[in-house]
């Protein structure tokens, strides 16, 4: 017959094995201390402009990563602390390092250069270094903070900042650098320091700091929720809680990252990772298979990956994937799917190893089995043909299904076990 001519199936007496399609929602992958991270705990992530990682450690030092392999840098190797908690890179490409003790570890890609107290800076323990606007290196301690520009190292506006406890720097997307102190925020411009919390009151621990692509500053609190700072005229600014701070309120954040989705990722203390892309809030942790509850440092690189540094579970990766995940259809919990086929009327069929055929159309899900005239529910093939019939292969013969019922195709004897079925041209055009 024409029809039986133009049908090609391809007979593999080897075993193939079947792809496995895991219930999951987001793509993540841990990069432990076995794979060559020198040790479990991330305190700071920052990808330079070559592309690289750089992690600070408690107690490991400071490690690069490529992707592929870690380069460790430790004390013996000029570093000035084992206990990187700040990097950032300075216009000429020298990675500036911030350890609890010793100062500030610059390297040139070669060596290192340590600046510290003996040198000019305000004290040896850093605790957040920031590029500002004019090649200016702003390093951050408790009680101070200097500037070094070049070989030149100065006290940054010791009138304010020797009263106050300093938490963090931040640098926005026109280069201002924000201070954040256990009483107020400032702003530098590059050329004037303003205090824009004159005009409202700082109740509540800041922990984090992060900018949207609206301009809006996001503070993360300390079991206070989020608040949003929002530019008015000129240096004013109001500030205003998250709209959904009853969700968000027990949780003590302890970062914050803006993706290039806008999509906003809060790193927690002890519920892991929380996703906010302005319509839903979702948790992310250990109950859904993340590796970690506590994440301390977060880093999107030019790629869009998103890399978590975990407080004793490593390094974990976040790759967007252009997949979607079908894991909450009801009535449908393969895991061997053979086969997939996307008919013309918008109906996607499944083959699956032991379970049959599922057609799946306007979220209804339907099943095909020996009950209503498959020879066997071991399926390896389905194809579609011109009059929209799906022929179905599998170990006993071939079937299709016209019009939600399903025949059997006479085969020989000798070629019963169908492992594919394409259609040539003729078929296909009618």
């Amino acid at each position: 017959m024409l029809l039986r001519k133009n049908i090609f199936y391809f007979l593999f007496f080897a075993a193939i094995f079947a792809a496995k399609l895991h219930a999951q929602t987001f793509n993540f992958s841990e990069i432990s201390v076995e794979k060559g991270l020198s040790q479990s705990q991330v305190n700071c992530i920052f990808e330079d402009s070559r592309g690289f990682l750089w992690l600070g450690t408690a107690g490991g030092g400071l490690n690069q990563y490529d992707g592929n392999q870690f380069k460790v840098f430790e004390e013996k190797d000029g570093l000035a602390g084992n206990i990187v908690t700040s990097i950032a890179e300075d216009q000429s490409g020298n990675i500036w390092a911030g350890s609890t003790w010793g100062g500030v570890s610059i390297f040139d890609g070669k060596k290192f250069r340590i600046l510290n107290k003996d040198d000019g800076l305000a004290d040896n323990i850093p605790i957040s270094i920031c590029k500002g606007k004019n090649n200016q290196m702003f390093v951050a301690f408790k009680k101070g903070i200097s500037i070094v520009e070049g070989k030149l190292i100065s006290d940054f506006h010791t009138d304010v900042f020797a009263n106050v406890t300093i938490k963090k720097m931040f640098r926005d997307n026109s280069g201002n650098v924000w201070i954040l102190t256990d009483k107020k925020i400032y702003i530098y411009n590059g050329y004037s320091l303003v205090d824009i919390s004159q005009a409202f009151k700082i109740d509540f621990e800041i922990t984090s700091i992060a900018q949207d692509k609206n301009g809006n500053i996001w503070l993360g609190t300390k079991a206070k929720g989020l608040f949003i700072l929002s530019k008015q005229k000129g240096d004013d600014y109001i500030l205003f809680p998250y709209e959904k701070n009853d969700q968000v309120s027990q949780l003590e954040i302890q970062n914050l990252l803006f993706d290039k989705n806008n999509n906003l990722w809060i790193g927690t203390f002890e519920f892991g990772v929380v996703k906010y892309d302005y319509k839903n809030l979702t948790y992310i942790n250990k109950s859904n298979g993340f590796p970690s509850n506590s994440i301390i440092s977060m880093c999107e690189d030019h790629t869009g990956n998103i890399w978590f540094g975990s407080n004793g579970n490593g390094l974990v990766k976040y790759f967007p994937c252009p997949f979607a995940y079908f894991d909450n259809i009801e009535g449908f919990q393969e895991s061997n799917v053979f086969s997939i086929q996307c008919s013309k009327s918008g109906a996607v069929w499944c083959a699956t190893n032991g379970n049959g055929v599922y057609k799946l159309q306007n979220s209804l899900l339907k099943k095909y089995g020996e009950g209503q005239g498959l020879l066997s529910t071991n399926i390896w093939a389905l194809a579609e043909d011109a009059k929209g019939r799906i022929w179905i292969g599998s170990k006993a013969g071939l079937n299709y299904i016209e019009n939600d019922k399903v025949y059997s195709f006479d085969l020989p004897t000798t070629t019963k076990y169908i492992r594919t079925i394409m259609f040539d041209r003729k078929v296909i055009c009618g």
